[in-house]
Protein backbone atom coordinates (compact mmCIF):
# COMPACT_ATOMS: atom_id res chain seq x y z
CA UNK A 1 0.00 0.00 0.00
CA UNK A 2 1.41 3.35 -1.05
CA UNK A 3 1.73 6.08 1.54
CA UNK A 4 2.42 8.92 -0.86
CA UNK A 5 0.00 10.91 -2.99
CA UNK A 6 0.91 12.68 -6.26
CA UNK A 7 -1.28 15.19 -8.09
CA UNK A 8 -0.50 16.40 -11.61
CA UNK A 9 -0.50 20.18 -11.33
CA UNK A 10 0.17 21.52 -14.76
CA UNK A 11 1.78 21.04 -18.11
CA UNK A 12 3.19 23.71 -20.36
CA UNK A 13 5.09 23.56 -23.62
CA UNK A 14 8.34 23.31 -21.63
CA UNK A 15 7.60 21.17 -18.58
CA UNK A 16 5.28 18.87 -16.59
CA UNK A 17 4.72 19.37 -12.88
CA UNK A 18 3.35 17.28 -10.05
CA UNK A 19 2.81 17.97 -6.36
CA UNK A 20 2.89 15.17 -3.83
CA UNK A 21 3.10 14.35 -0.18
CA UNK A 22 5.35 11.74 1.37
CA UNK A 23 2.64 10.56 3.80
CA UNK A 24 -0.94 11.32 2.75
CA UNK A 25 -2.27 10.63 6.27
CA UNK A 26 0.14 13.02 7.98
CA UNK A 27 1.45 15.43 5.29
CA UNK A 28 4.30 17.25 7.03
CA UNK A 29 6.58 17.02 4.01
CA UNK A 30 5.74 17.37 0.35
CA UNK A 31 7.53 17.33 -2.96
CA UNK A 32 7.28 19.07 -6.29
CA UNK A 33 8.32 17.15 -9.42
CA UNK A 34 9.36 18.90 -12.61
CA UNK A 35 10.10 16.94 -15.77
CA UNK A 36 11.17 18.15 -19.18
CA UNK A 37 13.21 17.27 -22.23
CA UNK A 38 16.45 19.20 -22.63
CA UNK A 39 17.97 19.79 -26.07
CA UNK A 40 21.47 21.28 -26.33
CA UNK A 41 21.96 23.75 -29.20
CA UNK A 42 25.68 24.22 -28.62
CA UNK A 43 28.40 21.68 -28.07
CA UNK A 44 29.06 22.12 -24.35
CA UNK A 45 30.00 19.49 -21.80
CA UNK A 46 27.29 17.59 -19.91
CA UNK A 47 28.98 18.60 -16.65
CA UNK A 48 28.68 22.30 -17.58
CA UNK A 49 24.96 21.86 -18.35
CA UNK A 50 24.40 20.06 -15.02
CA UNK A 51 26.29 22.73 -13.03
CA UNK A 52 24.43 25.55 -14.81
CA UNK A 53 20.98 24.01 -14.19
CA UNK A 54 21.78 23.06 -10.60
CA UNK A 55 22.79 26.65 -9.82
CA UNK A 56 19.58 27.98 -11.40
CA UNK A 57 17.33 25.49 -9.57
CA UNK A 58 19.09 26.17 -6.25
CA UNK A 59 18.76 29.94 -6.63
CA UNK A 60 15.00 29.72 -7.23
CA UNK A 61 14.30 27.02 -4.65
CA UNK A 62 16.33 28.69 -1.89
CA UNK A 63 14.27 31.89 -2.34
CA UNK A 64 10.97 30.07 -1.75
CA UNK A 65 8.61 30.97 1.08
CA UNK A 66 7.45 27.43 1.75
CA UNK A 67 10.14 25.78 3.87
CA UNK A 68 13.73 26.32 4.98
CA UNK A 69 14.48 22.58 5.00
CA UNK A 70 14.78 21.60 1.32
CA UNK A 71 16.23 18.68 -0.59
CA UNK A 72 16.85 19.12 -4.33
CA UNK A 73 17.39 16.09 -6.58
CA UNK A 74 18.26 16.93 -10.20
CA UNK A 75 18.55 14.03 -12.62
CA UNK A 76 19.79 14.59 -16.17
CA UNK A 77 20.58 11.78 -18.58
CA UNK A 78 24.08 13.04 -19.34
CA UNK A 79 25.12 10.07 -21.49
CA UNK A 80 22.84 11.18 -24.30
CA UNK A 81 23.51 14.93 -24.21
CA UNK A 82 24.38 15.84 -27.78
CA UNK A 83 23.57 18.85 -29.92
CA UNK A 84 20.05 18.52 -31.33
CA UNK A 85 19.20 15.37 -29.33
CA UNK A 86 16.64 15.48 -26.51
CA UNK A 87 17.65 14.20 -23.11
CA UNK A 88 15.31 13.65 -20.15
CA UNK A 89 15.51 15.97 -17.13
CA UNK A 90 13.74 15.25 -13.85
CA UNK A 91 13.87 17.40 -10.74
CA UNK A 92 12.30 16.60 -7.39
CA UNK A 93 12.20 19.34 -4.77
CA UNK A 94 11.31 18.03 -1.32
CA UNK A 95 10.15 20.45 1.37
CA UNK A 96 10.66 18.89 4.81
CA UNK A 97 8.99 19.79 8.11
CA UNK A 98 6.48 21.99 6.41
CA UNK A 99 3.98 23.89 8.55
CA UNK A 100 1.58 24.81 5.72
CA UNK A 101 -1.35 22.46 5.21
CA UNK A 102 -0.85 20.37 2.07
CA UNK A 103 -4.23 20.98 0.41
CA UNK A 104 -4.69 24.59 1.47
CA UNK A 105 -5.07 27.67 -0.74
CA UNK A 106 -1.86 29.08 0.71
CA UNK A 107 0.08 25.98 -0.41
CA UNK A 108 -1.39 26.28 -3.90
CA UNK A 109 -0.49 30.00 -4.04
CA UNK A 110 3.10 29.41 -2.92
CA UNK A 111 3.51 26.48 -5.31
CA UNK A 112 2.23 28.57 -8.24
CA UNK A 113 4.66 31.33 -7.30
CA UNK A 114 7.55 28.85 -7.19
CA UNK A 115 6.52 27.40 -10.56
CA UNK A 116 6.38 30.87 -12.07
CA UNK A 117 9.91 31.54 -10.82
CA UNK A 118 11.09 28.18 -12.20
CA UNK A 119 9.51 28.94 -15.56
CA UNK A 120 11.04 32.43 -15.74
CA UNK A 121 14.51 31.64 -14.40
CA UNK A 122 15.24 27.96 -15.04
CA UNK A 123 13.01 26.28 -17.60
CA UNK A 124 13.38 28.92 -20.22
CA UNK A 125 15.33 29.21 -23.43
CA UNK A 126 19.02 29.55 -22.87
CA UNK A 127 21.83 30.23 -25.33
CA UNK A 128 23.05 26.65 -24.78
CA UNK A 129 19.83 24.58 -24.68
CA UNK A 130 16.02 24.66 -24.81
CA UNK A 131 13.26 22.70 -23.08
CA UNK A 132 10.12 20.86 -24.21
CA UNK A 133 7.49 18.87 -22.30
CA UNK A 134 7.33 16.02 -24.79
CA UNK A 135 9.93 14.06 -26.65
Amino acid sequence: MSKCKLIKLSESSTRRVGLGTVDKNNPKSFFLTVSSWLTPVKNISPKEIRVNLTKKFNRVVNNNKISQDIYLDLDIRESGLKVGKKSFLFCEITFLNNTIEFNSNKMLELTKSLLSDLDNEVITEDENFYFSAKK
